[in-house]
């Protein structure tokens, strides 16, 4: 099993925040955010852990230096998404993969959970509670275009996701989607294909984040199973009140 993370992005909801330290080295209580996954990560045995990089990427790399790190620099991450991203460490993208954004902060036993499910496709969610933030319309450019930035929504039945979606009427959602996958190999290598498919065609335009992946995943008939985190601390630093909560958290 191998880790990937996703940290490419500016995390442009964070404000002034950001422009001059890369989301995933914020500090939080006395470690930074790339350090709580990486020791996360390491304690469950998982050693094999890349990065994707772009905003400050240098910044990163030397901040990051001592630890058993692979990196990978998505050049064009202020105009492409998450999952060209993702391609960037394509020579990963074989075997069993946790994927993982670089904004979470999250205790080790969540890793241990995620673990322990044996099924091809795992999401990690947190059952549905008000999002703050529906309203405050941010966006990012993505390949030219302004999209809108906001929480991913699961629909659950029965453990398995039936419906995924960042505009999911607040009604039809069970969860939320936090940002770390296991995929098995089978599926590490049909996300391979997809992707690099995409890519070739010209389709990528319309996979802006996983989550259109993940539909296709479902459309296509692979399901999607959950693990919840229930009583787990973590927290997805997107705003600057999630930062503070991070802050109070994890001290």
């Amino acid at each position: 099993m191998k880790a990937i993370i996703l940290a490419a992005g500016v995390g442009s909801r964070l404000g002034d925040v950001t422009k001059t330290t890369p989301k995933c080295l914020i500090k939080i209580g006395s470690k930074v955010i790339a350090e709580h996954q990486i020791e996360a990560l390491t304690s469950n045995n998982l050693t094999d852990i890349s990065m994707v990089i772009g905003h400050q990427a240098e910044k990163v790399k030397d901040a990051l230096k001592d630890k058993n790190v692979k990196f990978y620099t998505n050049k064009d991450y202020d105009k492409t998404g998450m999952l060209e991203s993702l391609f960037c460490a394509e020579k990963e993208l074989n075997g069993d993969v946790i994927m993982l954004y670089g904004d979470i902060v999250f205790k080790e036993n969540l890793i241990r959970k995620l673990l322990k499910d044996k099924n091809d496709i795992c999401l990690v969610v947190d059952r549905y509670k008000e999002i703050a933030h529906e309203s405050e319309k941010a966006f990012e450019e993505y390949h030219g275009q302004k999209l809108e930035k906001g929480s991913t929504k699961v629909n659950i039945v029965d453990g398995i996701v039936k419906k995924i979606s960042k505009s999911m009427p607040k009604e039809e959602a069970s969860a939320e989607y936090i940002g770390i996958t296991k995929f098995s190999r089978k599926i590490v290598e049909i996300v391979h294909n997809r992707i690099k498919e995409l890519i070739d065609n010209g389709e990528i335009k319309a996979y802006p984040t996983p989550s259109r992946l993940f539909k296709w995943l479902i459309e296509n008939g692979h399901e999607m199973h959950v693990t919840y985190t229930d009583g787990i601390l973590y927290e997805e630093i997107d705003y600057a009140d999630d930062l503070e909560s991070a802050k109070e958290k994890f001290v």
